[in-house]
């Protein structure tokens, strides 16, 4: 027996001597690996289920935010609608009554007018017709001028 064999025999021993313990801390050191893959494992599966419930959340307040914004475009809508044929109205009326009331100062106006044009018509005419008596005083008597006057005082009150 050379001394390979022995170097054999030794190594065979020294690989039995060791290899329990060895191959224990080699099982050890993969279970706490093992353990700590399962534990990352688990809190990425917390975390995946905690993002969805968060994505699920937020796609309800989306869902509810979509609604109560076409609720408030609708009802915008319909205020628009309702305050345009409000001030619609609310300007025809007003137009309405601007005609009114100036179709009744024309007329107030006219009567204005008319009335001066009137009393303007009526001294005048008296004021020819002075003339004319003082101008022909001669050919008329008294009598005749105070009719003269009366039926012009008459109508003049008719004018007014």
């Amino acid at each position: 027996m050379d001394h390979h064999f022995w170097e054999a025999v030794c190594v065979i021993i020294f690989l039995g001597l060791f290899y329990r313990p060895v191959k224990n801390i080699l099982s050890h050191q993969l279970d706490i690996y093992s353990k700590d893959i399962a534990e990352k494992i688990k809190e990425a599966e917390d975390l995946e289920q905690n993002a969805k419930e968060t994505l699920e959340e937020y796609e309800r307040l989306h869902s509810e935010f979509v609604k109560k914004s076409q609720l408030i475009a609708e009802t915008s809508k319909d205020n628009i609608v309702r305050i345009a044929e409000a001030a619609s109205k609310k300007l025809k009326e007003s137009i309405e009554i601007q005609k009114a009331l100036h179709k009744e100062r024309l007329m107030l106006y006219e009567t204005d007018t008319l009335n001066e044009v009137r009393r303007k018509a009526v001294l005048r005419s008296f004021t020819i017709a002075q003339s004319y008596f003082k101008d022909h005083s001669d050919q008329f008597s008294i009598k005749h001028i105070k009719d003269s006057l009366h039926t012009a005082k008459i109508d003049k009150n008719l004018l007014n």
